[in-house]
């Protein structure tokens, strides 16, 4: 149960009266992200005049971003937690996967992001209170030690505002439709939990400064999310369901949850192969993650920087000519639609790669500025970038791959794609194929690869375009000779 707030203050919900709040300036890498979260913290602990040494609560995926971050020589400057926590001057560091999005909220549920240019730097503060903000803008520009050369939008032809429709729900049929599935208890025996959450989000974006800029936005989303555990010979097998839409009626929960539970079973009978050369299809759930996590590589600003693998790769050939990837940010269909980014620049469709070749880097304000350039509007990175679908179906790229590996799902994504070399090593599941077959299920085993090698060892393109994120989708891919490494 939940504890009262009114009686035990959450941390994360405090009045600035009680904490210290410093806001973070916007990175595009992640490990710049880690890099500043560690200038910041050690900077406010100078305003901490508490007793004792405090606890430091972040999200797992921070945590490693902070654990991987080396030095000139490529050794990793914090060689542990412990290492981590002494430099911050804190106690301890404790995960809470539960932090991942989390915003601060008014009482109305609204959160604000504000920034400013004081003294010629650029200062955001995000805030569910807008109390003070002015005074908390002075002083957090006195420890941003650069200046940024920025300008904020002036053109105020798209100015508008947007009213979105709600869709009538009946969250008793919803209920009633949860746990109806229950009964694949019955069907499945060792199926021992399964419990699933169902969300129904509506959210209202605003932008305004004071160039009279005015622009509104609103989406609904409709998702599930979920686990179940079966048990087969005293042994637990746990797995997650999520699945999101913008149409409630887009979702058939029994046939996603009831695909999830037939692939765990799979999961029980699991082997391993030997390293080696494979032909394998990627799924459009483990595509989309290796696209999501990779999206960074077409930022002009890290291109720039040499943070990218495709630095001085801009209208050249980079991928197979089969690779098409555009951005969709308008498309009203997808639950990662924004009309506009975090500088309230007009987003619009956009070709990135068009037949392998790289055509479009992405920008913000101030990297467009720097090449005299227009923003893509993609200050805040993508939304609904994709790899655009061929004219197969799934089962006739199984036919076609004849015999190999198929992927069904990929972990460690964080830590095991670098955008900067284009490495690759990932945790995968799947299936051997044989005959065109889905026959044994896999474990066990280590997509090695490179974003490079991969994409232009593309055979061909499968139709299934999906989503399993707002940022990313793709199809399945079938990919020649890739390593898989495993068993001996």
């Amino acid at each position: 149960d939940k504890n009262k707030e009114n009686h035990i203050r959450p941390v994360f919900n405090d009045s600035d009266l009680y904490t210290i709040k410093a806001e973070l300036p916007a990175v595009a890498h992640k490990l710049g992200e880690a890099h500043d979260v560690i200038r910041t913290v050690i900077k406010a602990m100078a305003e901490y005049e508490g007793k004792g040494q405090p606890m430091m609560f972040v999200h797992p995926d921070l945590l490693a971003d902070m654990l991987l971050i080396e030095d000139e020589n490529g050794r990793f400057i914090y060689e542990n937690e412990a290492v981590l926590a002494r430099t911050l001057r804190v106690r301890e560091i404790v995960p809470v996967p539960l932090m991942k999005g989390l915003v601060r909220k008014d009482s109305a549920q609204v959160q604000h992001d504000v920034k400013a240019i004081i003294d010629g730097k650029v200062v955001r503060y995000n805030t569910e209170n807008l109390d003070n903000v002015l005074y908390i803008l002075k002083k957090n520009a006195k420890v941003i030690d650069t200046d940024i050369k920025y300008d904020f939008i002036t053109d105020t032809s798209n100015n508008n505002k947007f009213e979105l429709k709600h869709t009538k729900v009946s969250y008793k049929e919803i209920l009633e439709d949860m746990l109806k599935l229950n009964t694949l208890k019955e069907k499945y025996k060792e199926l021992v939990s399964i419990n699933v959450f169902f969300d129904h989000t509506k959210t209202n974006i605003k932008f305004s400064n004071t160039n009279g800029v005015n622009k509104e936005d609103a989406n609904e989303i409709f998702s599930y999310y979920g686990e179940f555990v079966l048990n087969i010979n005293g042994e637990n097998e746990t797995s997650f369901v999520s699945i999101s839409k913008t149409k409630l009626d887009e979702i058939d929960l029994h046939k996603v949850v009831e695909k999830y539970i037939k692939e765990a079973y799979d999961n029980f009978k699991a082997e391993s192969v030997k390293t080696s050369k494979y032909n394998i299809i990627i799924n459009p759930e483990s595509m989309g993650k290796i696209l999501r996590t990779s999206s960074n590589m077409f930022s002009k600003e890290l291109i720039d920087k040499n943070l990218s693998l495709l630095t001085g790769k801009v209208n050249t050939q980079v991928f197979n000519e089969k690779i098409n990837i555009v951005e969709d940010p308008t498309n009203e269909h997808l639950v990662g639609k924004r009309l506009f980014d975090n500088e309230g620049v007009t987003t619009y469709y956009k070709d990135i790669v068009v037949n392998g070749k790289f055509i479009t880097p992405l920008y913000n304000i101030k990297s467009a500025k720097k090449d005299n350039k227009k923003s893509t509007g993609n200050s805040f990175g993508v939304r609904n970038m994709y790899i655009k679908p061929g004219n197969i179906s799934e089962e006739n790229l199984l036919l076609m791959l004849n015999n190999g590996i198929y992927i069904k799902d990929l972990e460690g994504l964080h830590a095991g794609v670098d955008t900067i070399s284009g490495n690759i090593s990932l945790q995968a599941t799947g299936y051997l194929v044989e005959d065109g077959i889905k026959t044994k299920a896999l474990k066990m085993i280590i997509l090695s690869t490179d974003l490079l090698e991969l994409l232009n060892n593309v055979v061909e393109v499968a139709s299934n375009l999906e989503f399993y994120n707002p940022l990313c989708g793709s199809p399945s891919i079938l990919f020649k000779d890739i390593t898989i490494a495993g068993k001996c």
